[in-house]
């Protein structure tokens, strides 16, 4: 069950890379091809856990780092970023301390007039202790992203994301979060 969810979302996260149009008519889609500055998102928001842990939520809070693609390649759309979250899971062996760490691709679209975005990444996962009800070591283990967002003419946003690792279905992380753009 669980490798045909992560197929399933795999399989709608390139359809929504392929099909979704960036529209060089709105701030956004100029944002993607023109904007060539970097930029930076704080959010904080809240873990739902698929394990089964003590406690079934988490909150969390995270920096992400904002490059423009065409910063690199002239005209290429979308962003690539740098996020890195810190949040304190509650195991049966104690508490510790759980870090993503992703790279991710990020691409923007406007949908009847709303400006959303999807990403997904790859990376790490970083627990100071080892947390067995999600099967992860103490140290890096492999994690990836998928995640949707809507921004604000204001710098506000709200996202949701999904992040798990080698065992979804234990290391799965469910996250809702708001945050400001820069």
């Amino acid at each position: 069950m669980t490798k045909h969810l992560f197929v399933a979302l795999l399989v709608a996260a390139v359809l929504i890379f392929v099909a979704a149009p960036i529209s060089a008519t709105n701030i956004y889609g100029e944002y993607d091809q023109l904007d060539t500055r970097p930029h930076l998102n704080v959010r904080a928001g809240i873990f739902f856990t698929s394990g089964d842990l003590e406690d079934s939520n988490e909150l969390y809070g995270g920096l992400e780092y904002e490059m423009p693609l065409n910063k690199l390649s002239n005209g290429t759309p979308g962003s690539l970023t740098l996020s890195a979250d810190y949040t304190q899971i509650s195991s049966v062996s104690g508490d510790a301390t759980l870090v993503p760490v992703l790279l991710n691709f990020k691409r923007r679209t406007v949908a009847r007039d709303y400006p959303l975005y999807f990403a997904l990444g790859a990376g790490v996962y970083w627990a100071n202790d080892p947390i067995p009800e999600m099967q992860l070591d103490d140290g890096a283990s492999f994690a990836w992203q998928l995640m949707a967002g809507v921004e604000f003419q204001s710098g506000f946003f709200i996202e949701g994301r999904y992040l798990a690792g080698e065992n979804p279905s234990d290391d799965g992380l469910t996250a809702l979060s708001i945050g400001l753009h820069f």
